[in-house]
């Protein structure tokens, strides 16, 4: 099998286009997730609305004949490219919940939202930086780290509960618990992506599709 090298010498400049756009299109999502969540914590309608509407503008990817002669990092891409709009599509959950909260009192949780959101956002980084910079042991750290998030979702768990004992504010606890789910979904997704890399990466089928499997495994 060839080596991720010897794919990148063999259309490089395509290549280079691709992960380009794969990283423009990471960077996005993760802006749009930050967004969400200071929507969430600001009861900010119309930053919601523009987060929405950012998501709804970007393109599908497509995927060009050159790079489509190597069907694994094609493949990659693509799969590494829904995965991002998963992201998007999270985020978007979220900012809908900051539009059914804009007349509620601020979030009590709001660095517990914070922390979390970070720390999906770092995972998926990390994972796209391991891609980008062809990096098998990064990957490998980011698909084995998830169990991270597991502290920081009790905390918020706790925060969400203390706030729900008030009978009046068991809705906004509800949206709240909604957006931690999302955010814990946003994690799973950066395990899946850092699994895909890793598979891209592995020169032998058995590793590659036991990583793969990894990656399924993360999503479900």
């Amino acid at each position: 099998m060839r080596s991720l090298a010897h794919r990148r010498r063999s259309c490089p400049h395509e290549l280079s286009a691709r992960t380009a756009e794969l990283l423009d299109r990471s960077v996005a999502v993760q802006l749009a997730l930050s967004g969400a969540i200071g929507a969430v914590i600001a009861r900010d309608a119309e930053r919601a609305a523009a987060v929405i509407a950012q998501h709804a503008a970007i393109p599908p990817l497509s995927v060009t004949e050159p790079l489509a002669v190597d069907v694994r990092m094609a493949r990659a891409a693509l799969r590494i490219a829904a995965a991002c709009a998963r992201v998007g599509d999270h985020a978007v959950s979220i900012a809908r919940s900051a539009q059914r909260l804009r007349a509620r009192p601020p979030a009590a949780a709001a660095a517990e939202l914070r922390e979390l959101c970070r720390h999906a956002r770092d995972r998926l980084a990390g994972a796209m930086d391991a891609y980008a910079r062809g990096d098998l042991a990064q990957a490998e750290e980011v698909a084995r780290t998830n169990g991270a998030i597991a502290p920081l979702r009790r905390e918020l768990l706790r925060t969400i509960l203390h706030l729900m004992e008030d009978p009046g504010l068991v809705g906004v606890g509800t949206e709240l618990l909604a957006v931690s789910g999302h955010l814990e979904g946003v994690a799973d997704i950066a395990t899946a992506v850092a699994c895909q890399v890793v598979a891209l990466l592995e020169e032998t089928t058995t590793a590659h599709i036991r990583w793969e499997a990894a990656g399924h495994a993360a999503l479900n």
